[in-house]
């Protein structure tokens, strides 16, 4: 029930919702973000479809952040070493917007 509930709530969901599986460097450090899967209004901001954005970087969809990606990592590491949901804003310079992102560990 529980699952079938989280389903519904992401793919109706108006807040753009996407989830990532860490990639991690050989001493256990987060390197990347591989998207497993996003909602449509995720689809709304990239300009994709999902499907087409499965397997791509965090920092392949946002080209216009990688001034900010040492702080993304830096984020990213924070969350998965505490175990807590963290609220980060990184600049997307080529849209001139602001991303808050808010990273959820799961297991």
């Amino acid at each position: 029930m529980q699952e079938q509930l989280f389903k519904e709530f992401f793919l109706k969901s108006s807040m753009a919702i996407s989830y990532y599986k860490a990639i991690l460097d050989a001493e256990g450090h987060f390197k990347e973000a591989e998207l497993i899967d996003a909602n449509k209004a995720f689809e709304k901001i990239v300009g994709q479809k999902s499907g087409s954005l499965q397997g791509k970087y965090f920092a392949d969809l946002f080209p216009g952040v990688d001034t900010e990606l040492h702080k993304w990592e830096k984020a990213v590491s924070d969350a998965l070493k505490k175990g807590t949901l963290i609220k980060h804003d990184i600049a997307y310079h080529l849209e001139k917007k602001s991303l808050l992102i808010t990273i959820i560990p799961l297991s």
